[in-house]
């Protein structure tokens, strides 16, 4: 049996999963929201069939990654979805963090900052530069990324700054 927390990229099977966190997510951050992805929807545009290398299994375009983590005993606990982004005031590419969940009973465990650093560590493995949180993050996730740094959500409604920011566990 695992003793830590387990992070992966989502395959095919978790789609449901994914659905019903972004689900969830949506009724907490905004009673009543529409959600218009679909199952069908997330398969069209997420990453699905990653590998331990790194590459896809097939070629079709896609545009975001999910991360689900796991409980020691195996339960999905989150989810983190991010896409990659560019700066242009900053001439710099980076990623942005679209989405973090992490089921209520699972919340103050660290599993949304384990989510936060693999996004963080996926970014660097790809060679992106700065990193963004999404303004539909609720202020005490953006304020979990960076309690101290480069913040420019009062003019762009990012969070935003330099991978290198997020060496040390002081920033979360």
């Amino acid at each position: 049996m695992v003793s830590e927390p387990t992070i992966r990229f989502a395959q095919l099977q978790d789609v449901p999963t994914v659905l019903s966190f972004i689900e969830t997510g949506a009724a907490e951050q905004s009673p009543g929201a529409r959600v218009e992805a679909t199952e069908a929807a997330l398969v069209k545009t997420l990453h699905l069939n990653q590998t331990s290398s790194g590459s896809e299994t097939d070629s079709a375009p896609r545009f975001a990654w999910a991360l689900l983590i796991a409980t020691p005993n195996g339960t999905t606990a989150g989810l983190a979805i991010y896409f990659y982004n560019y700066s242009t005031w900053r001439a710099a590419p980076g990623v942005c963090l679209e989405e973090l969940f992490v089921l209520p009973e699972y919340r103050s465990k660290g599993y949304g900052k384990l989510l936060i650093e693999a996004v963080a560590k996926e970014a660097a493995r790809a060679g992106l530069k700065a990193f963004s949180a999404s303004d539909l993050l609720t202020p005490e996730v953006r304020g979990d990324i960076v309690r101290a740094g480069d913040e420019d959500e009062a003019t762009t409604g990012y969070t935003y700054l330099f991978l290198s920011q997020l060496n040390g566990p002081e920033v979360f």
